[in-house]
């Protein structure tokens, strides 16, 4: 099947002790890269994952698309997201799970502090969502199978 034979400890030493990537090793051991990953999937050796993690100075007013506080609408909320810490409770009804980032000031600047954590039914209450939704003409119901909230007409 495979012209050359490859040694599961060499793999294994360049790959995982010395810390390689899979072309390093290919270039040491002297064959392509493909020939490294099928001998990998022969032996059973599994593949690092790549980390996603970015430059430290490529963050925030660094990185070349930083837009500030021209931020778009759902940038900024998961900007929010990752820079507020979540408490355990909603900081309005303090009884259930924070799920949504709510905006207090209605400006939408690039402040932690302009916004909140609350849970869904606060959030729609401060929205006005929830009042409009009892006014329209949608009903919502709960599903027997599935046991999600579905919108019908009334």
């Amino acid at each position: 099947m495979f012209r050359c034979s490859l040694d599961k400890k060499e793999i294994i030493y360049w790959y995982y002790t010395k810390k390689l990537s899979l072309n390093q090793v290919s270039k040491k051991i002297g064959v392509s890269r493909s020939t490294i990953t099928i001998y990998m999937d022969k032996y059973n050796l599994k593949r690092r994952r790549g980390t996603n993690i970015p430059h430290p100075w490529m963050k925030e007013k660094n990185h070349h698309y930083w837009k500030g506080d021209n931020v778009g609408y759902n940038a900024l909320h998961n900007w929010v997201r990752r820079n507020k810490p979540k408490p355990k409770f909603c900081e309005e009804c303090h009884i259930k799970p924070p799920y949504d980032v709510a905006n207090i000031s209605g400006k939408y600047l690039r402040d932690v502090n302009d916004f909140k954590w609350v849970c869904r039914g606060c959030h729609m209450k401060g929205d006005g969502r929830l009042i409009r939704l009892k006014k329209s003409k949608v009903k919502i119901e709960k599903d027997k199978k599935t046991g999600r909230f579905i919108g019908k007409l009334k």
